[in-house]
């Protein structure tokens, strides 16, 4: 039901195939919500415990979404900046290591843009009759930004791939 199940799905294929887990083990990630919660429906359907760490800005709904389909939810503050240790990614890494967990890592794994590079992008391109001028992403991990644009440039280099970072 959301853009982040690509990645989601795809991540833990990957790490699964890699041999870096199995069913039974523990994940961890550090997401705003949305990753979370896919992350979340894919640990439930194939047996993974999972720790997601956030911050305090995320909506209630998605917490108790992510809860329901059985991740444990680590909450810290919003105002944390990355040189922070309270910083919720470097809570996340910290958690993985102590927990001898799988730490995800949406932000630097490379199964994220990948997912995308292989599923929405060609959809996207093939939907619109291969006739595309423009895609306009707004920001977060990166990774449909980044797998759209690579798979643009193999396609059609005319395509303007434009970030939205509004305020």
């Amino acid at each position: 039901g959301s853009l982040k199940d690509r990645i989601a799905i795809h991540m833990i294929n990957e790490a699964e195939k890699g041999g870096q887990i199995q069913s039974g083990d523990r994940l961890v990630e550090a997401t705003s919500g949305n990753t979370g919660i896919s992350l979340a429906f894919v640990a439930a359907l194939k047996g993974y415990k999972l720790t997601i760490v956030t911050h305090d800005k995320i909506s209630q709904e998605k917490v108790s979404q992510m809860k329901a389909l059985g991740a444990e939810v680590v909450i810290t503050g919003s105002h944390f900046t990355r040189k922070d240790a309270e910083y919720y990614q470097n809570i996340a890494k910290r958690l993985a290591e102590e927990k001898k967990a799988f730490y995800v890592s949406q932000f630097t794994n490379p199964n994220n843009p990948q997912a995308y590079e292989k599923t929405l992008a060609p959809e996207i391109w093939q939907e619109l009759d291969n006739r595309l001028d423009a895609v306009v992403c707004t920001v977060g991990s990166g990774g449909h930004l980044t797998g759209i644009a690579h798979f643009m440039q193999q396609v059609a280099p005319q395509v303007e791939i434009v970030l939205a970072d509004p305020q």
